[in-house]
């Protein structure tokens, strides 16, 4: 607040217009990224089914006695396979579905001994180089509950370290045990990559258009409120009695015209009052001055009164002697 007191009138509103749009555009950038970051979110999972869709088709083609169930959606609802090998030493499969999905593929077998998913086959590239084969799922992250009991796993998971938004689908034996899970991936540095890609396009987009915004509401505001500083001075003019300045802006028929006008008001009666006292001012002078010129010639008048008692007085006594005499 203690800004504003040393600001004036078209500042206070040109720098709140300003802070509005920012405001505003800011709202509406933020918005707009949230909305866009779900979209994109939603595409990874749309991806990721499209993906699980490819392998499980690729997988029930490469793969002898796999069988594949298919939901309403077209999603893969069910995966049976007679069996996983304990090793995969082609892994041109797998490869085949990275290049057609453009993500990374896995298959897990489970393992009675360790209780957990190794992976048997996979694109997945470990930090020396090498394939992520002979590596287990782990029994500690959120995968594991969720496959166990039977259920598709889709959301964000660590693999090797690395974040990853994945699906992971059980896989069956015929007798209904699950056997393996069949898996597919993006790394979430490719989600997030996208996401500050769209977010500095935004920005990108956005600050012209508040440098714009805010440049054509100072203009504007300026423009607007421009009279208010010479209405102000016209005020202040008047409080230090010069009335022969006028008020400027009453011709116009908006607020400003219309403050004008009420200053004009007071300007006008201003001058009134200062003729009236000017006139009580030459009327008590005029008083005054005839009260002296009075007081002048009652003095003048005892004066001559004196005289003649005196010179009576003389004469009187001239007489009273001349007489004794």
């Amino acid at each position: 607040m203690a800004l504003f007191s040393r600001l004036n009138l078209v500042s206070i509103v040109s720098l709140a217009a300003a802070i509005m749009i920012v405001a505003a555009l800011g709202t509406v950038g933020l918005v707009m990224h949230l909305v866009l970051s779900e979209r994109i979110q939603a595409d990874a999972v749309s991806r990721q089914n499209t993906s699980l869709r490819v392998a499980a088709t690729v997988v029930e083609k490469d793969m002898p006695g796999t069988e594949i169930s298919w939901a309403q959606d077209g999603n893969v609802s069910r995966v049976v396979m007679e069996s996983i090998p304990d090793e995969i030493t082609d892994h041109g499969m797998i490869d085949e579905i990275g290049r057609m999905t453009g993500e990374t593929v896995t298959v897990f077998k489970w393992d009675p001994e360790t209780k957990d998913f190794w992976r048997k086959t996979t694109n997945i590239i470990k930090p020396d180089g090498s394939r992520a084969v002979g590596t287990k799922l782990g029994q500690t992250g959120a995968v594991y509950p969720v496959v166990t009991k039977g259920e598709t796993f889709r959301g964000e998971a660590v693999i090797l370290g690395t974040p990853y938004f994945t699906i992971y689908e059980p896989i069956y034996s015929p007798a209904g045990e699950i056997t393996g899970i069949l898996y597919a991936g993006v790394r979430k540095a490719e989600i997030t990559a996208l996401m500050n890609t769209v977010t500095t396009q935004l920005l990108i987009a956005f600050v012209p258009i508040l440098l714009i915004a805010v440049a054509a509401m100072a203009l504007l505001t300026r423009r607007l409120l421009r009279p208010i500083p010479q209405i102000a001075q016209a005020a202040r003019n008047i409080a230090d009695e010069a009335h022969e300045v006028e008020v400027p802006f009453t011709e116009r028929r908006d607020e400003i015209g219309a403050i004008a006008k009420a200053v004009e008001v007071f300007r006008q009666r201003a001058i009134e009052r200062q003729a009236l006292e000017s006139e009580r001012d030459a009327s008590e002078t005029q008083t005054r001055e005839r009260q002296a010129r009075t007081q002048e010639l009652i003095a003048g008048f005892r004066g001559t009164v004196q005289h003649l008692i005196g010179t009576v007085s003389e004469t009187a006594v001239g007489l009273d002697q001349t007489a004794r005499e």
